[in-house]
């Protein structure tokens, strides 16, 4: 996978091109692989699918960087959708890690203690929301953590 970033003057605004993808992760590649907890981070939308997902989480936790299921290319250009699996996805992650703008596109809210509490609903025990320079805030066993930057 070759990114390349172009950031204009404010370093929160980029604009990203992919210049060389390469083939989706399969369970097949990780089953021989034991671990209490599988941190997945895919950079774009079918680096790692569903069935590897659902695999994994029966070998341990899976905790999850949601960014790159927001990806989509065409033609070097970078898109950002929905994560198409998302509902039954979800299911299957133990800790989801969204920013704010990513949590947004999940749910629908920009309310960060509502949008927590509903992607939690829908089965992930563990919600962590970044906030660039204003920090993160975790929501987990109906507690919410706050962490300033």
């Amino acid at each position: 996978m070759y990114f390349e970033n172009i950031h204009s003057r404010s370093l929160d605004h980029r604009v990203q091109k992919v210049l060389q993808t390469t083939d989706a992760f399969s369970f097949e590649q990780m089953k021989s692989i034991n671990a209490a907890i599988f941190d997945l981070g895919p950079l774009l939308a079918d680096d790692i699918p569903l069935e590897s997902i659902k695999a994994l989480a029966e070998k341990g936790k899976v905790s999850i960087d949601v960014q790159g299921y927001f990806h989509e290319v065409e033609n070097q250009d970078v898109y950002a959708v929905d994560w198409r699996d998302k509902m039954e996805g979800l299911t299957y992650v133990d800790i989801l890690k969204a920013s704010e703008d990513e949590m947004e596109v999940l749910t629908g809210l920009t309310d960060i203690r509502k949008g927590a509490k509903i992607l939690n609903d829908w089965g992930v025990p563990e919600v962590v929301i970044t906030r660039g320079n204003k920090g993160s805030v975790i929501y987990e066993d109906h507690i919410f953590h706050y962490f300033l930057a």
